[in-house]
C-alpha cells in the first residue's frame, strides 16, 4: 500500500514539474471534468481547477521535522490506536513528497498513515488538476473537514476491503493526506475523516 500511495505523490509532483467514499457526509458530488489542452506552470487565484480556497490557513512547520506529535495518545486511543508512531523524515518519500507517520493497532489490524504533501506545491489544486487529467476515476468525493476544504480520492477503489484515502488543504499550497487500512471495510473513510479531523485540532491548537 506504501508503494501504491509513494507512486501516486510523485505522479502529482511530476505533473506539477510539467507544467502542468464510502459512509461519509458529502458536500458535493465526484464529478470529472475534460483536460483544457493548455497548461499553465502552477495555478494562479484564478486557475485552481475548481479546487476550493481555504479561508484559514494553517501554519505547519513545527509539525514537519515531527510528524507523529500531530496525534496525542488521547487521540489515538479515539481512534483505537497504539502510540507512538512510526516517523518517517529521511527515507526518499519523505525528501520529495513529504514527511510523515504512520500509527498502527496490530491486534485489529487498524492502520492510519499521515503525509505531508510539502512537494506540491499547489495544495488541493494539483489533485483537482491531476483529476481533471484523468486521475482518480476509481472515487472521487468532495468533502471538508472541520471547515477545511478536502477530497476522497483514488486511482483504485480499495474501500470495501477497509482502505481509503483522504487530502485535506491546510492552505492554497499545502495539503495532508491521511490513509486508513481497516478490517471495517467502508467505515474506512470514516476513520480516515476523524483522523483527520483530530490532526486539524492538534494543529490548530499548535501541538
Amino acid at each position: 500500500m506504501y508503494q501504491r500511495l509513494r507512486g501516486f505523490a510523485l505522479t502529482i509532483i511530476g505533473l506539477t514539474l510539467l507544467g502542468a467514499g464510502c459512509t461519509v457526509t458529502q458536500t458535493g458530488s465526484p464529478s470529472s471534468a475534460p483536460a483544457s489542452t493548455t497548461r499553465t506552470t502552477s495555478p494562479g487565484a484564478a486557475d485552481r481547477y475548481g479546487a476550493p480556497p481555504v479561508r484559514n490557513a494553517l501554519d505547519v512547520s513545527k509539525f514537519l521535522a515531527q510528524p507523529c506529535s500531530t496525534l496525542t495518545s488521547s487521540q489515538l486511543s479515539t481512534l483505537n490506536l497504539v502510540p507512538p508512531g512510526a516517523a518517517d523524515t529521511t527515507s526518499e518519500i519523505a525528501v520529495h513528497v513529504g514527511p510523515g507517520c504512520i500509527w498502527r493497532n496490530s491486534k485489529i489490524n487498524n492502520r492510519l498513515g499521515l503525509t505531508f504533501m510539502v512537494g506540491n506545491e499547489n495544495g488541493l489544486a494539483d489533485f483537482y488538476r491531476a483529476h481533471q487529467d484523468g486521475d482518480f476515476q476509481a472515487y472521487w468525493i468532495e468533502t471538508e473537514v472541520d471547515g477545511y476544504p478536502a477530497v476522497f480520492k483514488d486511482s483504485y477503489d480499495y474501500r470495501p476491503t477497509g482502505s481509503c484515502d483522504l487530502a485535506v488543504g491546510i492552505s492554497d499550497t499545502l495539503t495532508f493526506r491521511t490513509n486508513v487500512q481497516s478490517n471495517e471495510g467502508n467505515k474506512s473513510c470514516d476513520q480516515a475523516k476523524q483522523g483527520a479531523l483530530l490532526i486539524l485540532q492538534t494543529l490548530k491548537a499548535g501541538g
